[in-house]
Formats: C-alpha cells, structure tokens, sequence
C-alpha cells in the first residue's frame, strides 16, 4: 500500500476500523458503510473516472455502470498512469 493511495482512496482501507460487528457483516457480504456515505465515496471515484467502490442495490445507476465501463479505471491503475 503506498501512501498517495491511502490518501487519494481511504474507503478501500475503512475495514481495518471495523469493530468486531462490522467485521461479522463484511464476512456475511454485509456492507456496514452507511449508504450516503457509499454514495458520496462513489461520486467522487466517478468524478476522477475510477470505479465505484461496493456499490449497493441501492446505489445510483451511473455508479454500478461505471463497474464495467472500460473508460474507468480501478483504483490501482489510476495512479499508475
């Protein structure tokens, strides 16, 4: 993990605070993340063209697009270039 990418991505990192709850739900495919928060962390990702980030059900559809467009990067490759 470098640096620039905990900084520019953190959401890819919240699970290391996950309380012991949290940690149950992740391992049941439970995502603990507030919704709005999902949905603000997936807007700015769709912004710098980078893939959404566990979007739900529930999540905007131009976000759960953005899964399988090519013009978006994942998180990785977008500091790479």
């Amino acid at each position: 993990m470098s640096d620039s990418h905990a900084d520019l991505f953190p959401e890819e990192y919240d699970f290391i605070g996950d309380s012991v709850t949290d940690a149950r739900l992740r391992r049941r495919g439970v995502n603990p993340m507030a919704q709005s928060y999902i949905d603000a962390v997936n807007e700015r990702r769709y912004q710098m063209g980078v893939k959404a980030f566990m979007p739900t059900s529930a999540s905007p559809e131009h976000h759960l697009a953005s899964l399988n467009d090519d013009k978006f990067l994942t998180s990785h490759a977008f500091l790479a270039r």
